[in-house]
Protein backbone atom coordinates (compact mmCIF):
# COMPACT_ATOMS: atom_id res chain seq x y z
CA UNK A 1 0.00 0.00 0.00
CA UNK A 2 1.45 3.34 -1.06
CA UNK A 3 1.12 6.17 1.47
CA UNK A 4 1.38 9.51 -0.37
CA UNK A 5 2.08 11.57 2.77
CA UNK A 6 0.25 14.56 4.20
CA UNK A 7 -0.44 18.00 2.74
CA UNK A 8 -1.05 21.10 4.83
CA UNK A 9 -2.04 23.99 2.63
CA UNK A 10 0.58 24.15 -0.10
CA UNK A 11 3.18 22.28 1.94
CA UNK A 12 3.61 18.52 1.45
CA UNK A 13 5.14 16.10 3.98
CA UNK A 14 6.52 12.74 2.93
CA UNK A 15 4.94 9.72 4.69
CA UNK A 16 7.51 9.57 7.52
CA UNK A 17 7.30 13.29 8.28
CA UNK A 18 3.52 13.21 7.85
CA UNK A 19 3.25 10.53 10.53
CA UNK A 20 5.46 12.62 12.82
CA UNK A 21 3.22 15.65 12.24
CA UNK A 22 0.10 13.62 13.00
CA UNK A 23 1.58 12.50 16.33
CA UNK A 24 2.64 16.05 17.18
CA UNK A 25 -0.91 17.28 16.60
CA UNK A 26 -2.37 14.37 18.56
CA UNK A 27 0.04 15.01 21.44
CA UNK A 28 -0.93 18.67 21.51
CA UNK A 29 -4.63 17.82 21.61
CA UNK A 30 -4.04 15.30 24.38
CA UNK A 31 -2.22 17.94 26.46
CA UNK A 32 -5.30 20.13 26.07
CA UNK A 33 -7.36 17.18 27.27
CA UNK A 34 -5.08 16.87 30.31
CA UNK A 35 -5.84 20.48 31.21
CA UNK A 36 -9.55 19.88 30.78
CA UNK A 37 -9.30 16.75 32.93
CA UNK A 38 -7.60 18.73 35.72
CA UNK A 39 -10.45 21.26 35.68
CA UNK A 40 -12.95 18.40 35.65
CA UNK A 41 -11.30 16.95 38.77
CA UNK A 42 -11.64 20.27 40.58
CA UNK A 43 -15.30 20.72 39.65
CA UNK A 44 -16.21 17.13 40.57
CA UNK A 45 -14.52 17.47 43.93
CA UNK A 46 -16.56 20.61 44.65
CA UNK A 47 -19.94 19.35 43.41
CA UNK A 48 -20.09 15.68 44.30
CA UNK A 49 -22.22 14.39 47.15
CA UNK A 50 -20.45 11.01 47.10
CA UNK A 51 -16.66 11.35 47.35
CA UNK A 52 -16.08 7.61 46.73
CA UNK A 53 -17.91 7.69 43.39
CA UNK A 54 -16.06 10.86 42.43
CA UNK A 55 -12.71 9.34 43.38
CA UNK A 56 -13.45 6.16 41.39
CA UNK A 57 -14.62 8.09 38.32
CA UNK A 58 -11.64 10.45 38.37
CA UNK A 59 -9.27 7.53 38.89
CA UNK A 60 -10.74 5.62 35.96
CA UNK A 61 -10.59 8.61 33.62
CA UNK A 62 -7.07 9.47 34.79
CA UNK A 63 -5.84 5.95 34.17
CA UNK A 64 -7.30 5.91 30.66
CA UNK A 65 -5.91 9.34 29.84
CA UNK A 66 -2.50 8.32 31.18
CA UNK A 67 -2.49 5.12 29.11
CA UNK A 68 -3.45 7.04 25.99
CA UNK A 69 -0.75 9.67 26.53
CA UNK A 70 1.83 6.96 27.15
CA UNK A 71 0.86 5.14 23.94
CA UNK A 72 0.99 8.33 21.86
CA UNK A 73 4.34 9.36 23.32
CA UNK A 74 5.70 5.88 22.63
CA UNK A 75 4.46 5.97 19.02
CA UNK A 76 5.76 9.53 18.67
CA UNK A 77 9.18 8.29 19.77
CA UNK A 78 9.03 5.58 17.11
CA UNK A 79 8.29 8.22 14.45
CA UNK A 80 10.93 10.69 15.67
CA UNK A 81 13.53 12.15 13.37
CA UNK A 82 16.90 10.38 13.32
Amino acid sequence: MNNPGVSVGGYHFDPEDGKWLEFEILGRELRKLEDLYAKFQEVCAELSDDPEVTRAMIGYLGQNLGSTLEAVNHKKGDAAFP
